[in-house]
């Protein structure tokens, strides 16, 4: 059994206490399968934005980013994206939460269009700060178009990763 202390020293080695996000230096990207072939790749323009605590080995976070800056390099996808699928003008934001004892794994509640979900998010200490990554069921806030092929499977793939790089500086 581990000791608060060990807890506080392993929880320090992922993620020190009193560090802030650095919102012009942090990064969000995604890919996803395309007719299970080819992998989509894109990013958001705008910088993600958000808090986060850890004290006492728990982690607290909440951040978010503006979905309108979705960008995949094809500027009539993009304009699809953030009109039909996202519907940016109703919900301008995607959102991440986290309320977890500070793990190398943590749950978190992600919302898309106002609906959330629950995803596992993997945390890895870099060079500048920490990088969050995470799968997301699309269907599970409700991103379900375009319908399955009729010969089988969808053109989009179901599962969308999702990478955080933060840089973190002392709060």
């Amino acid at each position: 059994m581990s000791t608060p202390a060990a807890t506080r020293r392993a929880s320090a080695e992922l993620l020190p206490e009193g560090r802030s996000v650095v919102t012009g230096s942090s990064t969000a990207t995604f890919s996803v399968k395309h007719f299970r072939v080819q992998t989509v790749r894109g990013r958001f323009g705008a910088a993600p934005e958000g808090e986060l605590e850890v004290a006492d080995g728990h982690l607290t976070a909440r951040g978010s980013v503006d979905a309108a800056s979705i960008s995949t390099g094809n500027p009539p996808r993009d304009a699809h994206l953030r009109g039909f699928l996202f519907a940016t003008r109703e919900h301008p934001r995607l959102e991440l939460r986290v309320d977890a004892p500070l793990a190398a794994q943590v749950p978190a509640t992600v919302w898309v269009r106002g609906r959330p979900a629950t995803v596992l998010v993997t945390l890895a200490p870099n060079d500048r700060g920490v990088r969050a990554s995470f799968t997301l069921d699309r269907r599970l806030v409700g991103l379900t178009w375009p319908p399955p092929i009729e010969a089988g499977g969808v053109a989009v793939g179901r599962e969308v990763h999702v990478e955080l790089d933060l840089a973190l500086a002392p709060a």
